[in-house]
Parts: C-alpha cells; sequence; structure tokens
C-alpha cells in the first residue's frame, strides 16, 4: 500500500499595508497641525517719561556699558565722580561681563548696604549689533540687576574710548 502524506498546501498571507500606512499620515498630519510651534518671547520694557527730571544716579553706584561689535564690551565705572579708564572684555570669557557685573554688585552692596542700588547704563555705540544688546540685556535679568538703562553714547563716552586703545 503506498500512502502518500497528504501535503498541506500552505497559502502565503498577504496583508494589506494601504490602510495602515494612510492611518502613519493621518497621525503625522495631526501631530504636525496640532503641535504648538515656538513663540517668541517678549521683555517688559518699562519706558521713562519724558516730562520732569531725569532720575538722579549715584556715579559710585553706576556702571556703564559701551557695547562694540562681535561681543567685545567697553566698560567703565565712576570713581571720585569722574569715569575712570574703558576696559574691554566679552560676553564669554571667564572674567567677562558676568564677573563684573557681580563685583560691582558686591561693591555697591557693601557701599550703600543693598546691591539693589546698582544701575547699569548700557550704551550701544554706532557698529553694536543687536545680539550683542539681547545677550547684555539677558545677563541683566540673570544677575538680577534691576536697574538699568539703554541710552544714546555720549562725545564723552568716545573721547574715554580713544584715550583707552
Amino acid at each position: 500500500m503506498n500512502i502518500h502524506s497528504a501535503k498541506t498546501h500552505r497559502q502565503r498571507i498577504h496583508v494589506d499595508m494601504t490602510p495602515m500606512v494612510d492611518l502613519g499620515f493621518l497621525l503625522i498630519t495631526f501631530f504636525i497641525f496640532t503641535t504648538q510651534l515656538a513663540e517668541p518671547t517678549v521683555m517688559k520694557l518699562m519706558m521713562p517719561n519724558d516730562e520732569g527730571d531725569p532720575t538722579p544716579v549715584k556715579c559710585s553706584a553706576s556702571l556703564t556699558l559701551l557695547l562694540d561689535n562681535q561681543d567685545r564690551i567697553g566698560w567703565y565705572e565712576c570713581k571720585n565722580d569722574e569715569p575712570s579708564v574703558v576696559q574691554f572684555t566679552n560676553l564669554d570669557a571667564a572674567n567677562g561681563l558676568r564677573e563684573i557685573i557681580i563685583q560691582k554688585q558686591k561693591a555697591v552692596g557693601q557701599l550703600m548696604r543693598d546691591a539693589r542700588n546698582l544701575m547699569v547704563i548700557i550704551k550701544p555705540l554706532d557698529n553694536a549689533d543687536y545680539r550683542t544688546l539681547v545677550d547684555v540685556l539677558d545677563e541683566m535679568t540673570i544677575n538680577g540687576v534691576t536697574r538699568y538703562a539703554i541710552s544714546d553714547p555720549a562725545p564723552a563716552d568716545y573721547k574715554l574710548l580713544a584715550d583707552s586703545r
């Protein structure tokens, strides 16, 4: 007797992936439309009133920053009510702007018993770029400087720069 084993014929299973691809694209589209993109951040800016007298600032409690191009910052402080020599730093140096602000806050805190009395005057020069100004304003926030102003450089500032170079 010849017994032939019955061969099982396997049928190849075919899964149609078209609905899965459609679902994938629908999910991608859903996440693209519902994702919130980065919103621009805004900084609160208080502008002084043009009327009235300017606010007096004690010279020993002020720090003046002269913003130049390429993250170069000239700075000086007053000693004996006269501006000292302009020194230069940048934002990324080890003894950069942050360290200068911290040292000045300590000096003002010892002198006036409150480091919040420090007034930083920021003066962008003609060739200063906007990014440097924003970075300096960020440093004011990081260091907790609550009193600062942006001002145009005076002719005396350009003379101090010329004498320091």
